[in-house]
């Protein structure tokens, strides 16, 4: 989910957010946040890296799980964000950070 002007409004505000779906990403927009919105935190990697390689690098990159925690204490969006957090600034070359909400 990609909301117009969302690498315009990103450069401006000097924050990215990589969100989980459609409604977090129009959440963010809404509140005048840049959010790119992906089924889940683990998915697209490789356009993750496309889409973000052309953003100036003083622009924060966070990946934003959910906290889903599970009775038998699998987390997947705690999982899916660090890991795919990591790969990016791997890939990028640059600090990807991530955080639950």
């Amino acid at each position: 989910h990609l909301p117009p002007g969302w690498f315009d409004l990103a450069v401006r505000k000097k924050l990215l957010l990589v969100v989980e779906g459609a409604s977090d990403t129009a959440a963010c927009y809404g509140a005048g946040v840049s959010a790119i919105g992906i089924p889940a935190l683990r998915a697209g990697r490789e356009h993750l890296t496309e889409l973000l390689a052309p953003l100036p690098d003083f622009v924060k990159v966070v990946m934003v799980a959910e906290r889903d925690e599970k009775p038998d204490g699998f987390w997947p969006g705690l999982i899916g964000s660090r890991d795919t957090a990591k790969a990016l600034a791997d890939e990028l070359g640059r600090p990807v950070g991530w955080a639950l909400i």
